[in-house]
């Protein structure tokens, strides 16, 4: 069987970067991205306010926007056990596109573009070229608004040999259409193959006050549900066990609660 190619980036530009300041620059698109009307001034005022934010506002912030707000695997990615983060530059062609709106997945995960970048380009182009002002699949949205591009820098991670896009997928197609060949990204790498196929990731805190909710409400086999639930969060999180202590007994004035989540972590 042939050997999968192995594919390399074009330059790393800084390696071990802290996950905290990838979530950091995450949280600065995002935030900069709410405003219709946006400045110089606005995107320096938001970068400066993000550097002031201790660690744990950070990730409370990205859990926020990446679990509630977008509903994106953001905060489960970034907050992976035994990754390492480097700032790198890469070729388009040996980027995967991981998805983006409804109408654009149905062409990115068809048989014929399965998520290459190059060729989702050339399908975009011919789209524009023929649609007219019709849109029947929508992508007319995709057209090249030939503006600067605040926050150029991608999020991507290594998965099976291959690098996927994490965020930034809009903003790389804008590149693609103005015929870059290269980006540089943030680019996650698992350290072990253990780290790939079963990662312990951050999980967040506001998992474990909605599981007490459900355990002060539910019946004998309900609350025996809520704990299993709990056991597997603390098991298979970084920060599963502090969040336990933190919500289950230090912070708990429900007796109830409190004795279960002492069992539970003795």
């Amino acid at each position: 069987m042939e050997d999968q190619k192995i594919i390399k980036p074009i330059k790393i530009l800084a390696k071990n970067i802290p996950t905290v300041d990838v979530a950091r620059y995450y949280l600065e698109i995002e935030f900069f991205k709410l405003f219709k009307n946006r400045t110089q001034e606005m995107s320096d005022t938001i970068i400066k306010t993000m550097k002031e934010l201790s660690d744990s506002k950070i990730w409370e912030l990205l859990e926020a926007i990446s679990f509630t707000y977008h509903l994106n695997g953001v905060f489960y990615n970034i907050g992976r056990e035994n990754y390492t983060w480097n700032m790198e530059t890469w070729h388009v062609k040996d980027l995967i596109l991981t998805g983006m709106d409804s109408k654009a997945n149905k062409v990115i995960f068809s048989e014929r573009i399965n998520g290459d970048a190059i060729k989702f380009k050339k399908y975009l182009l011919h789209y524009f070229d023929k649609a007219g002002e019709e849109d029947p699949e929508g992508l007319l949205s995709y057209k090249p608004s030939k503006k600067p591009i605040p926050f150029d820098k991608l999020l991507m991670k290594e998965q099976n040999g291959k690098i996927h896009m994490l965020d930034g997928s809009h903003r790389l197609v804008e590149m693609l259409l103005a015929d870059k060949n290269e980006v540089t990204a943030f680019v996650g790498h698992p350290d072990t193959e253990e780290a790939e196929n079963r990662p312990k990731n951050k999980i967040g805190k506001s998992i474990f006050i909605l599981l007490t909710i459900l355990f002060k409400k539910g019946n004998e086999e309900e609350r025996s549900a809520v704990l299993t639930v709990l056991k597997q969060l603390i098991n298979n999180s970084t920060d599963g066990h502090a969040n336990a202590v933190q919500y289950w007994i230090e912070r708990q004035l429900d007796k109830e609660i409190k004795e279960a989540g002492i069992d539970i972590l003795q």
